[in-house]
């Protein structure tokens, strides 16, 4: 059996993305647009309407937080270069609002940017305002100072979250509001609320709901908006045969299309396969536009993953991280410039007998085993086409002349027939292996096979032939991409009436290595701030506040925003000998017991063994995490949500660690804890066992504790699924709320401790599976001492005061005497330099060979966390970021590994060279 909290966080990611269960299904509505709106954006239970046009919304999911700014227009291009109009975005609030009421709008934080570019970019937005998020991003997008706010309950009708919220909805959404359609801008659809456990679509289950509606439309949004999202899941149609629904009242859209996953990289030819087939379901379904996510995913700089990602949040997704083109980009490519040619059927048309779309602009056949025929299109005045065996590409309207782009299999039959004034007309024709043009005046029909239809690019009222990839074309010019290596092939432009071989010129260098060894280095060990650094006056305060504190505080709660923190306290040992420091902790630890690292150790475990002589003690602890969870499906307060670093009260025991498992848990099911623990002890229980059948409900969890051997005990729960009342022998304890999260009890009531001791534990499960999760740890403590004194200074420690790097003479062999001195395991800085092509065609990796856990800086730039938790080789480094030379390059390995065997490598695989053609 998988352990219970593992399939409750499954239940919730799927709740997540799957609807969040049968409530989210029941509505799918979008309220619609203001008056004022309405003539530019608009929809009926057919379709959507933009500028008064039936528009298939064919939108790609990218964040603007995941790409450099710099970048933004490159990887946008592509995405409109594969026929998407459209993109869905998240406003991270953390990510613009990271400090308290320090809000950040500008470079990459840009909002308004972004969304003007969109607009140049002839393309629209779905804006995905929040305040929760999801997305695989850390803290699912929460402030971290969110989580220190007194009586904040996220998601639920609570007036402290909707102060914040509401403060930063009051300096989003007025961005936002000056970008929609009717202000001359690209937002057509936004999202308020992110898959929320009640409501989805127009639905409203409480008064969250209302506040979120009303703050956003008082603030100025009047393009159709809509709850939580509309049809998440890898397979949007499924196997309904007709997406049409009489009842309601607006288009069918799925606003995440999941193609691929966010533990992947790359895709390959059968997901591409896999992905059409779906896709094309939506279309023939009648379905009147979908988002993909991810159509490109980028990178996690900074600290922003969550803990199931490091620097990559690639998503197999059709860009890839480094801009280059997977096979599922020219499958949705394939789908998306047909469903824009023929949007004015799919997006006012009803369900036919014969797998038919049927449309007062003219009929479409589907059939999974054959390629769609179109039927009584008119092309031009007087020109109809009435049939087309063959796929269709697109249609290009080039002035007086429509160019049809058709493909097929090489062998394959290609018939088109036409009604003109003058009578009928057929095109009867054969794929060959290059393409070839026929026709008739007025209409141009190309033919070519499948690989040609992927080298077929439409530039405004242009076609461009030949490359893998057509960037930036003017009157004159014209850039593309093709295989790195590759001999250059012809290209050709199809413009009204011509066609024309364009003159390229000669293709980027391929770099001369594949792997660039840095060097020298230089390292230094990272000193803890706490004994070293000046401290400024508040923070001074805040240290001496907290040695008066009974317990130190979680990560974070100094403001700091990195993953590492350091812990300092005394400890005094009335007697030499072995001891063991009872504290809660996250992810990972180093201790330092008088500036000498100890033996290695679980922090999740709690327990820190020590071996002190008689007397005091300085105690140091450096604290690392690799992201904090998405807080998928969680409602309700989380201070205590994965708290990361120490937490909780600590105690120094002598002697070894004292703890052991409770067995012999039994269980009752419950209504209400008003009675207190039953006598009945109930059937047994086993640990990570489903107990409510994955429905809502409650229950006794009791056990008798072996007799203690010491006045007082300590409970260690790992997780509760989902709420914990603690009793012990029939008196009230302990409260927690919240699943998958650590809590400790300590009990040492004389009367409390009565013989024998039973413990019980109410439990409420309020969605999907319930209990408790993980084994339940007791330990009799002898005469515990609680520790104070703690101080806590979040970060990496101090920087080295390194001098600007002279161009070196030779590379270093040997560490250098600055990091030869240091101890292992002691987290330390690493700097060097390297040279590097800034060309973005090319993708460059940093490889951390030999490291542990940390993060690497290019030239100041942040790449993110590594080891990479996906199967990539390195961190990403945009090129935008990049030197012809002297690049610095800075690593802070956690775990204090030598940092020599990292290079920067090449991935091939994903660069490209780039061309510059000139027209003749």
């Amino acid at each position: 059996m998988c352990p219970l909290w593992t399939n409750k966080y499954i239940a919730l990611v799927l709740a997540c993305f799957l609807f969040a269960g049968a409530k989210a299904q029941v509505n799918d509505h979008i309220f619609p647009a203001a008056p004022a709106a309405r003539p530019y954006i608009d929809f009926d239970k057919k379709g959507f309407l933009i500028h008064g046009r039936r528009t298939f919304i064919v939108s790609a999911g990218i964040e603007y937080a995941r790409v450099p700014h710099q970048l933004w227009s490159d990887r946008l291009l592509r995405l409109r270069r594969a026929g998407f109009n459209c993109v869905e975005i998240y406003t991270f609030w953390n990510w613009h609002e990271p400090h308290e009421g320090q809000f950040d709008f500008k470079g990459d934080h840009d909002l308004d940017a972004f969304l003007k570019l969109v607009h140049r970019m002839d393309m629209y937005a779905i804006v995905r305002v929040g305040p929760y998020y999801c997305a695989e991003w850390d803290n699912g997008g929460y402030p971290l100072w969110l989580r220190f706010k007194p009586g904040v309950r996220v998601r639920e009708p609570n007036a402290p979250f909707e102060k914040y919220a509401g403060r930063f909805f009051d300096r989003l959404i007025p961005i936002v509001a000056a970008n929609q359609v009717n202000h001359g801008g690209s937002v057509i659809l936004v999202q308020l609320e992110n898959e929320h456990n009640l409501g989805w679509g127009t639905a409203m289950p409480n008064t969250y709901f209302t506040f979120l509606k009303d703050k956003a439309v008082s603030l100025g949004i009047q393009v159709p908006y809509f709850f939580s999202g509309l049809h998440h899941d890898s397979d949007p149609a499924g196997d309904r045969p007709s997406l049409d629904d009489p009842t309601r009242p607006n288009p069918w859209m799925s606003t995440e299309f999941w193609c691929v996953w966010y533990n992947g990289y790359g895709s390959t030819e059968k997901d591409a396969r896999t992905y059409a087939y779906r896709t094309w379901k939506i279309i023939a379904r009648g379905g009147n536009g979908y988002n993909y996510y991810m159509a490109h995913g980028g990178s996690n700089f900074g600290y922003t993953n969550n803990d199931e990602d490091a620097a990559s949040y690639d998503y197999g997704a059709a860009v890839g991280q480094g801009g280059d083109l997977r096979p599922v980009y020219y499958a949705m490519k394939r789908a998306a410039l047909f469903a824009r040619s023929f949007q004015d059927i799919l997006e006012n048309s009803t369900a036919g007998a014969g797998g038919y779309r049927v449309s007062p602009a003219g009929r479409i056949r589907f059939a999974d085993t054959l390629p769609p025929t179109v039927e009584a299109y008119t092309l031009n005045p007087g020109i109809r086409l009435d049939s087309c065996e063959g796929r269709i590409l697109t249609l290009v309207h080039q002035g007086k002349e429509v160019t049809i782009v058709t493909y097929g299999d090489p062998g394959s039959r290609i018939r088109l027939d036409f009604s003109l004034p003058q009578g009928p007309l057929r095109i009867d024709t054969t794929v060959s292996t290059e393409p070839f043009t026929c026709g008739f005046p007025g209409v141009r029909v190309l033919v070519m096979n499948g690989d040609w239809a992927d080298r077929t690019w439409v530039v405004g009222h242009d076609l461009v032939v030949g490359p893998r990839y057509v960037g930036r074309m003017t009157a004159d010019s014209l850039e593309t991409e093709d295989t790195l290596g590759a001999p250059v092939a012809p290209v050709w432009v199809y413009t009204e009436g011509a066609v024309r071989a364009w003159k390229a010129g000669a293709p980027t260098a391929t770099p001369a290595v594949a792997h660039i060894t840095p060097g020298p280095w230089e390292g230094a060990d990272a000193r803890s701030p706490l004994k070293t650094a000046p401290m400024s006056k508040a923070s001074a305060v805040a240290a001496a506040q907290m040695a008066s504190a009974p317990a130190p505080e979680q990560m974070g709660s100094d403001g700091d925003l990195t993953a590492d923190a350091w812990y300092s306290t005394k400890v005094f040992a009335p007697s030499a000998g072995p001891y063991t420091l009872l504290v809660q902790g996250a992810d990972r630890a180093t201790a330092f017991l008088d500036g000498k690292p100890i033996d290695s150790f679980n922090i999740k475990d709690g327990q820190i063994p020590l071996v002190l002589g008689k007397g005091p003690h300085d105690l140091e602890i450096f604290t690392a995490h690799d992201g904090r969870d998405k807080l998928a499906g969680f409602l309700g307060p989380i201070d205590k949500a994965d708290r990361k670093g120490l937490f909780g009260q600590a105690l120094l025991v002598k002697g070894p660690p004292p703890f052991h498992e409770l067995q012999g848990w039994r269980m009752v099911k419950a209504t209400d804890m008003k009675q207190g623990p039953p006598k009945d002890m109930g059937e047994p229980y086993t640990i990570g066992q489903d107990a409510f059948d994955k429905k809502q409900g409650f229950g006794w969890f009791q056990v008798d504790l072996p007799d203690p051997a010491a006045p007082t005990i300590r409970l260690d729960f790992a997780s509760v699924d989902e709420n914990a009342t603690v009793f012990i022998n029939g008196r009230r304890v302990y409260r927690h709320e919240g699943w998958n999260e650590p809590f400790s009890v300590t009990i040492d009531h004389a009367d409390t401790l009565a013989r024998p001791v039973r413990l019980s534990v109410f439990v409420e499960n309020y969605s999907n599976e319930g209990g408790i999760d993980k084994p339940v740890r007791e330990g009799a403590l002898s005469a515990p001492v609680l520790v104070t004194g703690w101080r806590m200074q979040g970060g990496t420690g101090l920087r080295p005061q390194w001098r600007p790097k002279a161009r070196p003479a030779a590379r270093a062999t040997t560490r250098p005497t600055a990091q030869a001195t240091a101890v292992p395991g002691t987290p330390c800085w690493w700097r060097t330099t390297f040279d590097a092509s800034p060309d973005p065609a090319l993708v460059w990796r940093i490889i951390p060979k030999g490291l542990g856990h940390g993060s690497i800086w290019v030239n100041g730039h942040h790449l993110g966390r590594y080891p990479e938790k996906i199967p990539v080789e390195g961190l990403f480094v945009p090129s935008c970021w990049l030197r012809n030379t002297q690049n610095e390059l800075v690593v802070f390995d956690e775990d204090g590994r030598d940092a020599r065997q990292v290079t920067i490598g090449l991935e091939a695989a994903a660069s490209r060279n780039r061309i510059l053609w000139q027209k003749p």
